[in-house]
């Protein structure tokens, strides 16, 4: 059984700089040659928007009132991304579906590939899109019966019975997305604005510039199993230089801002960006609450 142990974390940045912090998390490619082949011209598709990952349940009667109104609920496919995606439940009054918000995906399309990621994958932060936070999904009364999940009874089908898990791997991304990493709106700014993306141009916290050279985040850990010594928890960070010169960083953590151990010292180019991932000392950056510094 998962024991659940809330954590306090402070990272320390000492930098002129923006910060953006995440996890790994696995991208959803789009399929076909032009993104595009999934549609069947001639069906009606009811755009369905997605603000926060989780179970969602849209009432047919809530659909726009062009939508098919007498249907086989068999046949009703939800889409995402090129990919039909499994219903959870699926009837003539509603459906019930797992749903996930933008990750900024297709925004890669706008650029130019970099020289250690070839093809449209030049983008470091995988976070988040430049444009809209909802995932869009599409439902349809489709020419085919529409992907069900299929519920399992574990005694059922294991012999002897399956035995629980006594944890599992949780991944938290913690995005800050005040502003544009290469805006021009501070009186320091990129030497050329280029009308396609470039590798590192993302959203950012606020700036921190000179005479505000500290930065301090408070990280709150969940569902941390302390019983579980054998895997470490990890924290990975996305820091962005917002100075037209390269900046040594100076990365810090701690159960408070008075005690605080070295994690590393970062180079970061002018307007460049840098991502650095480490283990967490439960014992020196875990605190009694649950929270890390």
């Amino acid at each position: 059984m998962l024991k659940k142990n809330f954590t306090r974390l402070v990272l320390l940045i000492i930098s002129s700089c923006g910060l953006i912090i995440g996890n790994l998390q696995a991208q959803t490619p789009w399929s076909g040659e032009y993104g595009n082949e999934w549609l069947v011209q001639g069906q009606k598709y009811a755009r369905i928007p997605v603000k926060v990952k989780g179970i969602h349940q849209v009432n047919i009667a809530d659909l726009p009132a062009d939508f098919v109104k007498s249907f086989d609920p068999e046949y009703l496919q939800l889409w995402h991304r090129g990919k039909q995606v499994a219903l959870l439940q699926a009837d003539a009054t509603k459906i019930v579906f797992y749903g996930e918000t933008n990750d900024g995906k297709y925004d890669e399309l706008l650029y130019r590939p970099h020289a250690n990621l070839p093809g449209i994958t030049s983008r470091m932060n995988t976070y988040v899109s430049l444009f809209s936070d909802d995932g869009v999904y599409f439902l349809v009364v489709g020419n085919s019966k529409g992907l069900r999940s299929v519920s399992i009874n574990s005694d059922a089908i294991a012999n002897p019975p399956i035995v629980p898990e006594s944890f599992h791997m949780r991944h938290d991304t913690t995005l800050f997305k005040t502003e544009f990493s290469y805006s021009n709106s501070y009186f320091i700014y990129p030497n050329y604005m280029n009308s396609f993306y470039e590798y590192s141009k993302t959203l950012t916290d606020v700036a921190r510039v000179f005479g505000s050279t500290v930065s301090e985040k408070t990280i709150q850990l969940t569902g941390y199993n302390s019983a579980v010594s054998s895997i470490k928890p990890k924290l990975k960070f996305l820091i962005h230089s917002r100075s037209n010169q390269a900046k040594n960083i100076t990365v810090k953590m701690g159960k408070t801002n008075t005690a605080l151990r070295l994690i590393t010292t970062l180079s970061v180019g002018p307007f460049n960006a840098a991502e650095y991932e480490f283990d967490l000392d439960t014992s020196l950056d875990i605190d009694a609450t649950g929270k890390e510094c």
